[in-house]
C-alpha cells in the first residue's frame, strides 16, 4: 500500500492478512484528525481521514473503488465499514454485522465466476453510512445498486458462470428440496450450460461449503425479516427462472406460429410461478389487442416468442434482486428516525472492475466504459484539487488537460442524441432490429468525424461490412489498453421492455412474492421503487392463505417461526 497524493494504491494479496485486523484498526484511530506519522499508508487511515474531514468540513465524503475485475475493490469496501463501525460509539447502529449478511445476499444473487475473477461483482453499488454528530455514532445507512448485469441470466458467456445463487443451490440444496423445486440436475438447465451437439449435461456434486454457503443465504434472509415461507417463496422463483429457459416452441404453420413444444414444462412453470397455463402460454406466443371493442391477436414467431421466454426471466430475476435489496434498505435503517445532517455522511461506490476476455462482448464494453467515464471524472477533481493547494503556496502548475482522443471517444458513445448507447436503444425498439442497421449507422458516423483511440473493425480486411448476422465490432484505446469489442447480439441484449401481455399474466399470479416484484414500479435506472409500507403488505388473512398455497420447498413448510416485529420506513414524509 502506499499513497499516490489522495489516491491510496492497493494491491490484492489474494489471501488474509493479520495487516486488517482490529487490533490494528485501533492504531489507526485519532481523536483529532492527526495521524501517527510512523504508522505505514493503510485502508484504515484512508477510513479515519474521511471521518475527520467530514466532521471538519462539514460535508459528505466520498470513496471510490476502482481497479480491474479482481483487484479486490469489494473487499476493500468491507475494510472500510469496519474501521467506521469500529470508531464510532458502541452505543450506536451496529452496522457491521448487519453489513455481513447484506455481503452474503449481494455476493449470491449480484456476483458470478468470470476467467478473471471467481466471485465478480456484476452490478455498481453505492453504499451512504450517516453519523450522528453530536453522539458519533452511526445512524443508519442504505444501499444503491446499478446497472445488474442481467444479460448473464440469459445469455451465458463462454467459460463463465451464471449468477453464484444458482450453483449454491445445484451443490448445497438436500435431495428432497431439489426434488420440492423440480430441480434434481441443476446444471442441466439451459440458462447454466453451454452444451455441444451430444455432450451430456455436468452433474454439480455436493458441496459441504456450498451447503453452509446457502445456509448462510436463507439465515441472512431471515435476519432481513422474511419468514420461513417467505425464503421458500424466493427458491421458488429461482427454480421458475431456470425452467422458464427451458421452454421451447415450434412452428406448427406455415405463418411460422410459436407454439410451446412441451406442454408438461409449460404446465411445470405455470405452476411454479402459480399462473394459468394458458394464459402464460398466450402470453408467451402472441400479442393480444383491444381495438374499437374488437379483439385482434397476433401469433409470434418462434424467434419472438423466445425473446418474450428470456425477457419474462430477465425480468423476475432483476425484480427479485433489486427487491432484496430494498429489504436491506429496511434492515439497514436503524432505529433512530430522525433525519439527521446529510452532511454527516460517507459514501463508498464500488463499480465493477475493468476487464478484458478473450471476446469481449456488449457487457464489457458497458463495464468499460463506465471505468472510462469514472476515471476521467476523478483525474479532472484531483488535478483540480492539487491546483488549488499549489495555487495557496504561491506555485505555479500547468494542469495536464484530459486526453482529448478519451474525451472524444466517451462522447461517440455516451453522448445524446447520436452516442452509440441511445442509437442502440433506437435499433433495439423498432419492430424488426437489424445489426447490419447498426452497423451501418455507426459506420457512417465514424466517417463523419474521425476520432482517434477508436476504430470499426471490417471482417474481411477489404474494407465489406460484416455478415448480416454479426453485428459492429470496434477496437477502442482505454486508460487501460486497446481491447476490441463484438457487439454481436447487442440489439438483443439491449432489449429490457416488458411486453403488456406478461405483465398482465404474472399480475394475476397467486404467489404473493411474485405480485410484489410486479406491481411496484421501476425507477429510471431500473431498480424497484420501494414501498411506503416495505413488505407489511405480506401480511394479513389474504397473504396468509396464499402463502399456504405457495409451492413448498420442505414439508414442515408450514410451521410458524415466530419473529421480531418489522420496522418501515414512511417514504411520505
Amino acid at each position: 500500500m502506499t499513497y499516490i497524493g489522495h489516491i491510496l494504491l492497493l494491491i490484492n494479496p489474494n489471501k488474509e492478512l493479520p495487516i486488517y485486523s482490529t487490533l490494528v484498526s485501533q492504531l489507526y484511530l485519532s481523536s483529532t484528525g492527526r495521524l501517527c506519522s510512523s504508522l505505514p499508508p493503510h485502508i484504515f487511515s484512508s477510513a479515519e481521514r474521511a471521518y475527520h474531514m467530514m466532521q471538519q468540513e462539514r460535508r459528505p465524503q466520498c470513496f471510490i473503488l476502482s481497479g480491474e475485475s479482481g483487484s479486490g475493490k469489494t473487499e476493500a469496501c468491507k475494510h472500510i465499514v469496519r474501521h467506521l463501525t469500529a470508531r464510532s460509539s458502541p452505543k450506536g447502529f451496529g452496522l457491521e454485522p448487519r453489513m455481513k449478511h447484506v455481503n452474503c445476499i449481494l455476493e449470491a444473487f449480484g456476483h458470478a465466476k468470470t476467467p478473471r475473477n471467481s466471485n465478480s461483482s456484476r452490478f455498481i453499488k453505492l453504499l451512504t453510512i450517516q453519523f450522528c454528530e453530536n453522539e458519533r455514532t452511526i445512524l443508519r445507512a442504505h444501499m444503491y445498486t446499478y446497472m445488474l448485469e442481467k444479460t448473464r441470466l440469459v445469455h451465458l458467456p463462454p467459460q463463465q458462470h451464471n449468477f453464484r445463487i444458482f450453483y449454491l443451490m445445484a451443490e448445497g440444496l438436500s435431495p428432497e428440496d431439489k426434488s420440492a423445486l423440480y430441480l434434481n440436475n441443476i446444471l442441466a438447465h439451459r440458462y447454466l450450460t453451454r452444451r455441444t451437439a451430444g455432450e451430456g449435461p455436468p452433474v454439480a456434486p455436493a458441496s459441504a461449503q456450498s451447503r453452509e454457503d446457502l445456509a448462510a443465504v436463507k439465515q441472512a434472509l431471515r435476519a432481513l425479516g422474511f419468514n420461513k415461507q417467505e425464503v421458500d417463496s424466493v427458491f421458488t422463483l429461482l427454480s421458475a427462472v431456470l425452467h422458464i429457459g427451458d421452454l421451447r416452441f415450434t412452428a406448427l404453420t406455415e405463418a411460422n406460429s410459436a407454439f410451446p413444444s412441451d406442454l408438461q414444462l409449460l404446465e411445470r412453470v405455470a405452476g411454479l410461478l402459480q399462473v394459468s397455463a394458458n394464459d402464460l402460454s398466450t402470453a408467451l406466443t402472441s400479442d393480444v389487442q383491444y381495438i374499437k371493442g374488437d379483439v385482434i391477436t397476433r401469433r409470434h414467431t418462434v424467434e419472438v416468442a423466445e425473446q418474450y421466454r428470456d425477457q419474462l426471466a430477465k425480468s423476475i430475476y432483476g425484480r427479485l434482486f433489486y427487491y432484496l435489496v430494498n429489504s436491506i434498505n429496511e434492515y439497514l435503517h436503524g432505529q433512530d428516525d430522525s433525519a439527521g445532517d446529510p452532511a454527516m455522511e460517507i459514501g463508498i461506490l464500488d463499480v465493477f472492475g475493468f476487464e478484458e476476455f478473450q471476446r469481449n462482448a456488449f457487457e464489457q464494453l458497458c463495464v468499460n466504459m463506465t471505468n472510462q467515464r469514472l476515471r476521467l471524472y476523478v483525474s479532472e477533481v484531483l488535478f483540480q484539487q492539487e491546483q488549488a493547494e499549489c495555487l495557496q503556496e504561491g506555485i505555479t502548475m500547468e494542469i495536464p488537460l484530459s486526453s482529448n482522443s478519451h474525451v472524444a471517444v466517451l462522447d461517440f458513445f455516451l453522448q445524446r442524441p447520436q452516442g452509440l448507447l441511445y442509437v442502440l436503444d433506437e435499433e433495439s425498439q423498432s419492430l424488426r432490429p437489424a445489426e447490419q442497421t447498426l452497423y451501418k449507422r455507426l459506420s457512417a458516423q465514424l466517417d463523419s468525424s474521425s476520432i482517434c483511440g477508436l476504430s470499426l473493425t471490417m471482417k474481411d480486411g477489404n474494407g465489406n461490412p460484416p455478415p448480416n448476422d454479426q453485428g459492429p465490432a470496434f477496437t477502442v484505446s482505454h486508460y487501460a489498453g486497446q481491447i476490441s469489442y463484438d457487439l454481436t447480439g447487442s440489439l438483443t441484449k439491449n432489449k429490457d421492455s416488458f411486453p403488456q401481455n406478461l405483465l398482465l399474466t404474472v399480475k394475476t399470479s397467486e404467489s404473493v412474492l411474485l405480485q410484489q416484484l410486479f406491481q411496484s414500479k421501476l425507477t429510471q435506472t431500473g431498480s424497484l421503487v420501494p414501498a411506503a409500507l416495505g413488505r407489511i403488505a405480506l401480511r394479513g388473512t389474504k397473504a396468509s392463505l396464499l402463502l399456504q398455497r405457495m409451492p413448498s420447498v420442505s414439508p414442515v413448510n408450514a410451521t410458524s417461526i415466530p419473529q421480531q416485529p418489522r420496522r418501515y420506513r414512511d417514504l411520505t414524509k
